[in-house]
C-alpha cells in the first residue's frame, strides 16, 4: 500500500502501450481544465512519462503490468485493479483513460465515497449477457474506493479471482500455433 497523500484523488492507468498514456494525459488535461483542484496519479509503465515534465499529473507512479494471458485488454483490466491497491489516495476514483471531465462535478464523487468503501460503474455492455449476469458484470471504467482493511481485501479478492478466470479461461482456450 503506498502512502496516503491526499485525501482525494482521481487515478489513471497506462500499462500496455503509448496509446494509453496519450488517452490518460488528453483526459487529465480534462480533469486539470474544469477540476483543478482535484489531484491526479499516472501509474504507468512507461518510466519516460515519470520525468517528462509535458504533463501535469500530480505524482507519477511506476507499475509492473500483467503478462503472459492471452488477451492484453484483460491483462490491463487486471493491472487497473491491482493499481487501486497501491493509490496514493484516502478515497481514489479509478477512470478509465478516456473518461474525459466535463465539468468540475467530478468532485462531487468523493461524496460517494463517505459511506461508501467501493462505488462501481455498471458495464456498458451488460445488455448483450444473460439477465441472471447482465446485474453483476462491472466495469474498471469508473471505480471509486475509500481506504479500509474491508475494501483493500475485497480488491484483493478481485485481483486473486480475476487472475484464477483468466487462467481458466487460457487453459480452456489453448493457443493454435
Amino acid at each position: 500500500m503506498t502512502d496516503v497523500i491526499h485525501e482525494f484523488g482521481i487515478i489513471y492507468v497506462a500499462t500496455k502501450d503509448g496509446h494509453e498514456a496519450a488517452q490518460a494525459l488528453a483526459a487529465q488535461e480534462s480533469l486539470k481544465r474544469n477540476a483543478p483542484h482535484v489531484p491526479a496519479t499516472l501509474m504507468t509503465t512507461m518510466p519516460n512519462l515519470a520525468a517528462a515534465s509535458e504533463h501535469d499529473f500530480d505524482l507519477v507512479i511506476p507499475v509492473t503490468t500483467e503478462q503472459g494471458f492471452q488477451s492484453s485488454r484483460a491483462e490491463a483490466r487486471l493491472d487497473r485493479w491491482e493499481a487501486l491497491s497501491r493509490s496514493p489516495y484516502e478515497k481514489t476514483l479509478l477512470l478509465d483513460n478516456g473518461f474525459h471531465a466535463a465539468s468540475g462535478d467530478i468532485a462531487e464523487m468523493e461524496q460517494l465515497l463517505e459511506n461508501n468503501d467501493l462505488v462501481l460503474s455498471p458495464a456498458a455492455s451488460a445488455d448483450r449477457l444473460p439477465e441472471a449476469l447482465a446485474g453483476h458484470l462491472y466495469e474498471t471504467g469508473m471505480v471509486g474506493i475509500r481506504r479500509s482493511l474491508a475494501a483493500d481485501a475485497l480488491v484483493e479478492q478481485v485481483v486473486v479471482r480475476l487472475r484464477e478466470q483468466l487462467t481458466i479461461a487460457d487453459d480452456n482456450n489453448p493457443v493454435l500455433t
